[in-house]
């Protein structure tokens, strides 16, 4: 009898389980419900306004929000066994990546708020690896110089999102493979960590370098859990 009660028991657990693992989610709680969750961190500033809800897939979305202090910011959110939970608040609006799956670049997205004040039209995304040349006993291993660029215009809004460019991600996802390759095979031991960087440059409506000096040195709070990097600001004569 005790035995049957147990397996029973399994059952049910293993059931919950995987009814919590492969539910769809819940639609986002609402704007009132998100700001109250937002307002409840140790930060200095408080949210006040919701810009937007910006679906990346249907377990990832991104917030951004306007503050009392008059900051421009960006939360991120997560669908969990236990529901929609936010990773992470910020109340600067410059650019990050997230890194919805780290080892794949293709799921890799840029998100922005960036506040008005700054003016800024034009967003230019740089993925750039100086030459390299390594050698180690008897291997030897050359990595040519890569220069690309991706535009982003800010004209109608400036938050959103942006994937991770197809050309971007090719390189970044190649790099992966060859790091992991070097922490695997004794062969790519030679191998140094990547050099490749990604940067950005901002412009105004005049075609003219600016630094968002409004977006940046906000306050940050993250429980640990999500995967976003900063974009560097970089200058133009980096790209030459």
């Amino acid at each position: 009898m005790i035995k049957k009660f147990i397996i029973t028991l399994f059952i049910i657990l293993v059931g919950i389980y995987t009814f919590l693992i492969f539910r769809p989610p819940t639609p986002l709680p609402s704007h009132e419900k998100l700001i109250e969750t937002m307002n409840s961190v140790p930060i200095h500033s408080k949210v006040i306004e919701i810009l937007d809800i910006i679906p990346l897939d249907d377990q990832h979305v991104f917030v951004p929000f306007r503050s009392d202090k008059g900051s421009y910011g960006k939360s991120f959110w997560n669908w969990t066994m236990k529901g929609w939970k936010m990773d992470c608040i910020d109340t600067e609006g410059n650019p990050y990546i997230w890194k919805l799956k780290e080892k794949d670049a293709s799921n890799h997205y840029f998100v922005w708020n960036l506040s008005p004040q700054d003016k800024i039209e034009k967003l230019k995304l740089v993925l750039k690896r100086d030459r390299g040349y390594q050698v180690s006993e008897n291997a030897q291993n050359y990595d040519p110089a890569i220069l690309m660029e991706h535009t982003i215009s800010l004209k109608s809004k400036g938050y959103g999102i942006s994937p991770m460019p197809k050309e971007f991600a090719d390189v970044l996802n190649g790099d992966i493979y060859l790091q992991n390759k070097t922490d695997s095979d004794p062969l790519f031991g030679f191998m140094q960590p990547s050099n490749i960087i990604i940067g950005m440059i901002p412009y105004d409506k005049s075609g003219n370098q600016k630094f968002p000096q409004n977006s940046v040195n906000g306050e940050r709070h993250s429980n640990g859990d999500e995967l976003i990097d900063y974009v560097l600001f970089i200058d133009e004569s980096e790209t030459k």
